[in-house]
């Protein structure tokens, strides 16, 4: 009997609440997980926690369906989080690290991305890991701004 269940990640307010669900995700040993996250209330911690789930089958639910977005909130801590991201360099940014990460999943059937402003680098990579995802079978972009070129 395979057991399915949702991740849902933009529940948490801010990244030290995300930072706390982590170990839940990490030992959920459902078959099939939807995760969401919201990328912008990511700190490194939890950040390479997501990445190594998605990397890694014996790590977590087999996450099939990706969700990531911006909360677009204004709490203190995440104000401090996306500056801190915004500070980084690009590939070390939590959107960017993620979609990185895909190159190397076996699983990942659907991927949606809403609610952000990809900058040209992050689109780049994100066509770039399109071409080596061959279980992905439906990508949803949703007020990304991407634009005609």
């Amino acid at each position: 009997m395979s057991s399915s269940s949702k991740i849902d990640f933009r529940l948490c307010l801010t990244a030290s609440e995300i930072r706390y669900e982590i170990p839940a995700l990490i030992t959920n040993k459902s078959t099939k997980a939807v995760l969401h996250v919201p990328t912008d209330r990511l700190d490194d911690a939890s950040t390479k926690c997501i990445v190594l789930v998605l990397q890694r089958d014996d790590v977590g639910p087999r996450i099939e369906e990706l969700h990531l977005s911006h909360s677009q909130t204004n709490d203190e801590e995440n104000v401090r989080t996306r500056t801190r991201c915004k500070d980084k360099d690009r590939n070390e940014a939590p959107f960017f690290q993620i979609i990185q990460s895909l190159k190397q999943s076996i699983q990942i059937q659907k991927l949606v991305i809403s609610d952000t402003s990809l900058n040209s680098s992050e689109i780049s990579a994100l066509s770039s890991v399109l071409y080596d995802i061959t279980s992905l079978s439906s990508l949803v972009l949703r007020q990304c701004s991407i634009d005609h070129r």
